[in-house]
């Protein structure tokens, strides 16, 4: 561990909450927040022009129709917290697969997510779970569904309670289907006219008897029956809790370092609950593809045991003075960001910033970005920095995130 003089602890007392030493581009469209500005998603949508963010903080909200409106809908704290009842539907639209709907949970006695008509769009980060419908569609159009989880929805009328496809295609990649119902095809049911739907690193198991039909194509994932194609398997995957409805992976999961690299899409460094994708567990043996670290199949990334990010932090408080912060178990050489918050919470970071959409434990005032000033791992992952620490800082919080995997170590009350 090595110890370096640096005065941008100091700095921590300039803002509700910063990321020291890097970066970001931010997008100069406009952002919309939801419940501050409009109440409901479907106003600020109504309001909002090519390109903007619609940012919705925690609560329940009602479910849409989406037309011609080139938009991203993300959550700030993620699905856990942000609900939507009775779904979304994207309507026909120029150039629909743009539309992004990222971190929601829909429930409700509708279909989950559907496009129609040619309509497009991607949903990510999202849990349509308890629908009385299907869990996400597509009719003629292309929907991009990525590291989702679709589980206990009840198609009593129809084919394919977790996914449908009719004619249009279905391009999947980490995304658990699980324990759907349905009057036929209860786990996916697909038929492409065009192209063909692809399902990559997924999980799809427990959804009746004919739980897959159609023309897709599958490669590297756990499905029940197996399905022909590169790197898929059919055994149990080993979820922590399914009585319960937790889907994350248990130790042992033949899920684990299972997936492919090559599948991931540029932006995908963190899975449904805002954990770094992409973690080696040291005792499983890979089998997917790609240079290691090897992703998992399905949408929860399993947290190895030993890959924690800890974070000491020694002060003069409650008077000011010399700093130290220490951390370990961080990735080697890596960049590392000290994050500041006067209170504990659950944030996410939102898009344009760095390890946009992990999930944070603190409840910042507004988050910014200061360029100039990084900390740096060693080679064994640790580091230690000291600092002038204002007597502001005292009664805060501190956080560390890892740049290379977007790890976070816990909070720390700063006393």
């Amino acid at each position: 561990m090595h110890t370096t003089s640096n005065h941008h602890l100091a700095r921590l007392a300039c803002t509700g909450a910063m990321l020291l030493g890097i970066g970001a581009s931010l997008s100069s469209a406009a952002t919309i927040r939801v419940p501050q500005d409009y109440q409901q998603i479907v106003d600020a949508l109504g309001a909002a022009q090519p390109y903007d963010l619609i940012l919705v903080d925690p609560g329940n909200y009602h479910g849409f129709s989406w037309g011609n409106k080139i938009v991203t809908i993300q959550s700030t704290q993620g699905p856990a917290v942000t609900r939507i009842t009775n779904g979304v539907f994207f309507l026909a639209a120029t150039n629909g697969v743009e539309r992004v709907l990222d971190g929601f949970t829909i429930t409700g006695q509708s279909d989950g997510v559907f496009s129609t008509n040619g309509a497009g769009g991607r949903v990510i980060n999202c849990a349509s779970v308890n629908n009385w419908g299907r869990g996400m569609g597509a009719y003629e159009s292309e929907l991009y569904i990525e590291n989702c989880l679709i589980a206990h929805n009840n198609l009593t009328w129809g084919f394919g309670g977790g996914i449908t496809n009719q004619g249009g295609a279905i391009y999947a990649t980490n995304v658990t289907v699980v324990g759907n119902l349905g009057a036929d095809y209860a786990g996916i049911w697909d038929f492409s006219y065009f192209g063909q739907s692809t399902y990559t690193n997924c999980v799809v198991w427990n959804n009746g008897v004919f739980a897959i039909t159609g023309n897709a194509g599958f490669e590297y994932c756990n499905t029940e029956p197996r399905q022909s194609g590169v790197g898929n398997i059919s055994i149990d995957p080993r979820f922590v809790d399914p009585t319960n409805g937790n889907y994350q992976l248990a130790p042992g999961s033949p899920c684990i370092d299972a997936g492919s690299n090559l599948a991931l899409p540029p932006n995908m460094t963190r899975d449904i609950a805002g954990q770094p994708r992409r973690v080696d567990d040291p005792n499983t043996i890979d089998t997917g593809a790609g240079s290691p670290p090897i992703v998992d199949m399905g949408a929860y990334e399993f947290q190895a045991p030993g890959t924690d990010l800890t974070l000491v932090v020694q002060t003069s408080c409650p008077s000011p003075g010399l700093g130290t912060i220490s951390w370990t178990g961080g990735t080697p050489t890596s960049q590392v960001v000290l994050l500041f918050a006067p209170r504990d919470g659950q944030f996410l970071i939102p898009n344009g910033q760095v390890c946009a959409g992990t999930s944070i434990s603190l409840s910042p005032q507004g988050l910014v970005v200061r360029t100039g000033g990084a900390f740096r791992s060693d080679l064994q992952g640790n580091g230690s920095v000291t600092g002038n620490m204002p007597a502001r800082v005292c009664n805060g919080w501190m956080q560390l995130l890892d740049v290379a995997g977007c790890a976070t170590s816990p909070a720390v009350h700063v006393q």
